[in-house]
């Protein structure tokens, strides 16, 4: 079991959240290859990219929403780490030599961070829909109506109060006859004027 909890994600899940985990396994894979490449890029500095696979794998199999806000918080982090390697090259003036001949990086190198730069962006862009879904999930929205685009997150199984437009009033104890000694004490603690 990966994740940490209980194998309950995985027996009734909808067919969206599974559509959902399919494609963040997919993205998974993709993940990991590119990883791989760019610790041949890079050396060790690739390396933190295993712990993001990791991450994205738990949270995928547990189908746990909180895990895929940590995916998203470290993917988009990485999307802006890559940007600016990716400007910083363009402001020195090294990127166009990158390709041609420059001793500080080569075009491989330079290919690897556009790369990633776009794939973060991607991985921030499904991650999110996936966490969407799970958290739909997760509250059981997912039993009736799904539409994803619209306001509506879900129907569900909710007992709807036509009277009140959809809305249930908070708890209200039955009515009791109450001793408020407070309002006995603030009418009688006023002096009461001659008459």
């Amino acid at each position: 079991m990966m994740g940490g909890g209980p194998n309950r994600a995985q027996v009734a899940a909808p067919p969206e959240a599974k559509k959902m985990q399919n494609y963040l396994y997919m993205l998974a894979g993709i993940h990991l290859v590119m990883m791989i490449t760019l610790m041949s890029a890079l050396g060790v500095a690739g390396l933190n990219e295993l712990f993001n696979v990791m991450i994205l794998m738990c949270g995928t199999y547990s189908m746990n929403f909180c895990i895929m806000i940590f995916y998203i918080i470290i993917m988009f982090n990485d999307c802006i780490s890559y940007f600016c390697a990716v400007g910083y090259l363009i402001q020195v003036g090294e990127f166009a030599k990158c390709y041609t001949t420059s001793p500080n990086c080569n075009g491989f190198q330079a290919t690897m961070l556009i790369l990633f730069f776009i794939f973060s962006i991607a991985a921030v862009t499904v991650s999110f829909y996936a966490y969407r879904v799970f958290k739909a999930k997760d509250l059981g929205l997912l039993e009736g109506h799904l539409n994803i685009g619209g306001a509506q997150v879900g129907a569900g199984n909710r007992s709807r109060d036509e009277e009140n437009d959809g809305y249930q009033p908070a708890y209200i104890p039955p009515s009791q006859p109450q001793n408020n000694q407070n309002a006995n004490y603030q009418n009688n603690a006023r002096p009461q004027e001659p008459q």
